[in-house]
């Protein structure tokens, strides 16, 4: 058995651990030093020991009894110094020495002490371990006044926790306003003012140059001559990560330990996740992030992923009683982007939500966060807004309307942990859990940050009411899995799944082979999903006869006689046995025998049709008839346009297309998925309103021929992006509604990126275009 060796055992470490003993239980003989005295904890939630709302007991994620069931050797208090590369061992302060063949550092990061005189008497304390908490609380009982330096998240945690403790709190921060680094300087304001009316004192635009005493803190001075008499100082300006032992090691450090997309040092055998290590040049201190970067990590040390790390979407929640703070992205607008804001100083309520090319790109919850799920989802997934989803992020439903109850059962109660509606109430259901430290223990929900706590209380209180009706009814992808579609693809997202086979390893299949159910719907999510993503496209077909047809793509329907004759001598030589004459416009060469295969690629030069599962079928030209002096030629043009571009890109169901210049050939138009009719000054655009509908509905009018391929592309590429695996044009309209598609394709923002979406699929598939 290989050994293991995790050196701090801190969060995201231990996180790393826990999916490592998941994904291959046998697979590893773990030993862990920590440096403090304590298992694992939950340091997020230190600020509500400080604030007297949790103990040591509900803020430890791993007791000493998980170890030991785990068969973990754990050393705490024991620092390990030095880490030898050639020998692939670690020695500790304490003398012990252990080998490893593979090592992850998870030494997190340490308190940023301002580098100034004074700062190392008693009395000056940082806010970072449970240790710093517990000398905290002994300093309230008998010391009076303290001050916190650093108005960021967490030193305004501090201070509410102390001035809980009964002391008068001051808060000096460089800043001109409060959290300038997760709100705007609206948002800070109402924060100030409700923090000062709880007690709270603030001392802004203040520069710490020294603090004075004997051996106790007694004055902080500031640059602009000014001090303040204090008892103790809490130093919270900030965090650095700790980086000594692997830079001493010789392993490549830059601001953190630099780190590849698995999240593997410059040494062999050497890994490194969580607040320590930097990837990409950026490093991060918010939990969602560092277990992401464990997730990725345990896939790749247990050999069941091959996906990688691309940074993470960072957000910011405050934690102080009583006052609720959201915020993600980009906080300030630009000439560029859009902004849609409420500011009610009364009801102390501040939204604000930037936008560029309508998607959401950064956001403030101030007074009211329950949309917090809604906007991850959004910014996560980078989906345009539409005018029905700005509505709800601004103004609330009403106090009669609980947001558990509307939330859909994708959505996350718990985004550090990637815990959604639906999971909490498939396990209190199933398990018949009462309380929310049980939908803790089970789901992980609120194990992390502990902002989340109130609404599975609010969720659990929801189950176990009469009102209660809200069971998923699940129907599967198929039966490899109990995942449903909607379920997968929320997890490919999330996760990162970039393959078939992370998907079905990372969820757990139990037909690890897949199925012909679940392999095409997995590979056209992965290709909407990722427009990069690769699959391999058959050109032959197999028959039941054990022979193989090879279909020729003629656009348009049409041919020329030299490439006739090229294909019927070509067939003649290699005693092709029949060419078929197939309704969608296209030759088909029949009764192939399969060592044949490698002579007809080599021979024809015609383009062929990839074996797609569900894809854009040949545009049908219906021809003018009778003495109609309707011209055909443009139709004919519109259809090779459409086939050139579309007809290699897969799509959720067959899309059927049909277009006409003659009014006598509209009836078999308005049978079509999408239907083209030239009428005297324009183009009628008609799109299927339900699978049997026999009659489809007028979707649009356009005066050019350009305009009108812009159009039926932006539908063909939005019915890809939001259709359900084998949903219908017809069932896909019905389900999202005409005015929701006019809403969307008459913005011209929404249609231009999804003509630049659909123009990177194809490019990325190698189809060929044509100027329209």
């Amino acid at each position: 058995m290989k050994k293991l060796i995790l050196i701090g055992n801190g969060m995201a470490g231990m996180n790393a651990l826990e999916k490592i003993i998941k994904s291959a239980p046998e697979a590893f003989e773990i030993t862990v030093f920590g440096k403090e005295r304590h298992p694992n904890y939950n340091r997020i939630m230190l600020s509500s020991v400080l604030q007297g709302e949790a103990d040591m007991n509900d803020i430890s994620i791993h007791p000493r009894s998980w170890y030991k069931r785990n068969r973990i050797t754990l050393y705490t208090g024991e620092t390990v110094i030095e880490i030898n590369k050639e020998k692939q061992q670690v020695t500790t302060d304490k003398g012990t020495v252990a080998a490893y063949d593979k090592l992850i550092i998870a030494t997190g990061s340490n308190p940023f002490i301002l580098p100034i005189p004074g700062a190392d008497k008693d009395g000056v304390v940082a806010f970072r371990t449970l240790d710093d908490c517990e000398y905290m609380i002994k300093a309230a009982e008998t010391k009076k006044t303290a001050v916190v330096i650093g108005g960021g998240l967490l030193g305004l945690e501090a201070a509410r926790g102390l001035l809980t403790l009964g002391m008068d709190v001051y808060v000096v921060h460089r800043s001109h306003y409060l959290m300038n680094k997760q709100l705007d300087h609206k948002a800070a304001a109402l924060l100030q003012q409700e923090l000062s009316e709880k007690g709270m004192n603030f001392l802004l635009n203040k520069e710490t140059v020294e603090i004075s005493g004997g051996d106790q803190a007694e004055c902080v001075y500031f640059q602009d001559g000014s001090s303040i008499d204090t008892d103790l100082v809490v130093m919270s300006a900030g965090i650095v990560p700790n980086t000594e032992l692997a830079k001493e090691s010789g392993i490549e450090t830059n601001r953190g330990i630099v780190v590849n997309d698995v999240m593997e040092t410059s040494a062999p055998n050497v890994f490194s996740v969580g607040e320590c290590a930097e990837h990409q040049g950026i490093t991060y201190g918010l939990v969602k992030p560092l277990y992401e970067q464990a997730d990725i990590l345990a896939g790749y040390i247990t050999g069941t992923s091959s996906r990688t790390y691309e940074g993470s979407l960072t957000h910011a929640r405050l934690k102080i009683s009583g006052i609720d703070v959201f915020s993600i992205g980009r906080l300030e607008a630009s000439e560029t982007t859009e902004v849609l804001e409420i500011h009610d100083e009364t009801e102390k309520l501040y939204k604000k939500v930037i936008l560029q090319d309508e998607i959401i790109v950064g956001a403030i919850l101030y007074g009211d966060v329950e949309q917090e799920s809604t906007l991850l989802s959004l910014v996560s997934k980078q989906k345009p807004m539409s005018d029905e989803e700005k509505h709800a992020i601004l103004f609330a439903a009403g106090q009669e309307e609980s947001i558990v109850k509307t939330l859909p059962h994708t959505s996350h109660v718990c985004n550090c942990n990637n815990v959604s509606k639906g999971e909490v109430i498939q396990s209190v259901v199933d398990n018949n859990l009462m309380t929310s430290d049980q939908v803790k223990e089970f789901t992980g929900a609120s194990s992390s940050c502990g902002g989340c706590k109130p609404l599975v209380k609010e969720l659990l209180s929801y189950i176990q009411s009469n009102e209660f009706d809200d069971i998923p009814k699940k129907t599967t992808i198929c039966t490899c899995t109990d995942k449903t579609e909607q379920e997968v693809v929320y997890a490919i997202q999330e996760k990162n799944l970039r393959t078939v086979e992370d998907v079905i390893t990372v969820l757990q299949w139990q037909n690890k082979q897949g199925c012909n159910n679940c392999i095409p719907a997995l590979q056209y999510y992965l290709t909407m999903i990722y427009p990069h993503y690769k699959r391999n496209q058959e050109t032959f077909t197999l028959e039941d006869d054990g022979t193989y047809t090879f279909s020729l793509q003629h656009y348009g329907g049409i041919t020329a006689p030299d490439e006739l004759l090229n294909i019927a001598e070509a067939a003649k030589k290699l005693n092709v046995p029949s060419i078929r004459l197939m309704p969608n416009q296209r030759m088909q060469l029949a009764g192939i025998k399969k060592e044949m295969l490698p002579d007809i690629r080599e021979a024809f030069h015609v383009e062929n049709v990839s074996t797609l599962v569900y894809r854009l079928e040949s545009v049908q030209v219906y021809p003018s008839r009778g003495n109609c002096a309707c011209s055909k030629s443009t139709a004919q043009h519109l259809a090779i346009n459409f086939e050139k571009q579309c007809i290699h890109l897969q799509t959720p169901w067959f899309v059927d297309m049909r277009i006409t210049t003659c009014a006598r050939d509209c009836v078999e138009v308005r049978k079509a998925d999408i239907g083209l009719l030239g009428i005297k000054n324009g183009w009628e655009i008609y799109v299927a309103a339900g699978r049997t509908q026999e009659r489809n509905e007028l979707l649009y009018v356009t005066r050019t021929k350009e305009e009108a391929i812009d159009m039926v592309k932006a539908i063909f590429q939005y019915y890809r992006e939001g259709a359900e695996f084998k949903e219908s044009i017809g069932d896909w309209a019905k389900r999202v509604t005409f005015i929701h598609l006019r809403e969307v394709l008459f913005d011209t923002e929404t249609m231009q990126l999804l003509l630049q979406r659909l123009e990177d699929h194809v490019s990325n598939v190698g189809a060929a275009s044509v100027a329209t």
